[in-house]
C-alpha cells in the first residue's frame, strides 16, 4: 500500500518539479524584458532631454574653473592697483561684502501695526 502512494506521488512530485521550473524561467525572462523596456524608455527620455554628454560637461566644468581663478587673480591684481593709487573702489567692497556677510544689505521695516490685517 505504502509502495502503491509513493509510486502515484513520485510522478507528482516531477511533474510540480517541472512546473516550478517553468515558473521561475518564464518570470526571469518576464523580469529581463521589464529590465530591457525600462532602460530604452530612460535612454529614449535622456535623447530626448538633449542632456550635455559627460565629457562636454567635465570640458565645460575645467573651463568655468580656470575662469575663476583668472578673475580671482584680476580681481587681486586690480585691488594691489587700487591701493597703490589710493583708489576705494566700491566693486571690490561689494562683493566683499557679499561673501563676508550673510545678512541682507536692507534693514527690516519697523512695522507699526498699520499694515495688519484683522482676522
Amino acid at each position: 500500500m505504502k509502495e502503491r502512494i509513493l509510486g502515484r506521488i513520485a510522478p507528482l512530485g516531477a511533474k510540480l518539479g517541472k512546473m516550478g521550473s517553468q515558473v521561475f524561467t518564464s518570470a526571469t525572462a518576464l523580469r529581463q524584458e521589464i529590465e530591457s523596456l525600462g532602460v530604452e524608455r530612460l535612454e529614449r527620455l535622456a535623447r530626448n532631454l538633449n542632456l550635455a554628454k559627460r565629457n562636454e560637461f567635465e570640458s565645460l566644468r575645467a573651463m568655468v574653473k580656470e575662469m575663476r581663478n583668472v578673475q580671482e587673480e584680476i580681481r587681486t591684481r586690480l585691488g594691489a592697483l587700487e591701493r597703490a593709487a589710493g583708489i576705494n573702489s566700491s566693486l571690490r567692497n561689494k562683493s566683499t561684502a557679499k561673501k563676508s556677510s550673510g545678512k541682507s544689505p536692507v534693514k527690516p521695516r519697523a512695522n507699526s501695526g498699520k499694515n495688519r490685517v484683522a482676522k
